[in-house]
């Protein structure tokens, strides 16, 4: 299956697929560098870069396919970041839920920051898949001719 996105988004999702990717595989190696109960002489298996890479991936869209979750990306997108208490507002919900969903960004590598205490920013990642969808939008508009 070939799919033809444009490359600079691309370029940008796989970029910010590959930060995430690289910070969770070093944080598990800090782990495993502590880790002196089990088998301290043991190796530790090196990261399979391809299933990590879609396991993050994967995350990601999942993240963004929610319709509340992906509106909070794009607003995040649209704005100098996105606090909690303006998520809550917007998903019309109280802070633990919004809280929730924005951990689920962040955990997917999509927005970056502290939940609660700073307003979160999109990654490239985050800019890339919202750009993604949101061109894929103004595709579907113009070739169905109808008028929206």
């Amino acid at each position: 299956m070939t799919i033809h996105a444009p490359v600079d988004v691309v370029s940008d999702l796989a970029r910010g697929v590959a930060t995430r990717v690289r910070a969770l595989t070093i944080a598990l190696d800090r782990l495993d560098a502590l880790d002196t109960t089990s088998n301290p002489d043991a190796s530790v298996a090196p990261t399979d870069t391809q299933a990590a890479a879609r396991q993050v991936l994967r995350k990601a869209l999942q993240a963004a396919a929610d319709p509340c979750t992906y509106a909070m990306l794009r607003a995040a997108c649209q704005t100098e970041g996105l606090r909690l208490e303006d998520a809550a507002q917007q998903m019309g919900c109280g802070r633990l839920a919004a809280m929730d969903r924005l951990y689920d960004l962040v955990q997917a590598g999509l927005l970056s920051g502290s939940v609660g205490l700073e307003a979160l920013v999109p990654t490239g990642a985050g800019q890339a898949l919202v750009r993604l969808v949101e061109d894929c939008v103004e595709q579907v508009v113009m070739l169905s001719g109808v008028a929206g």
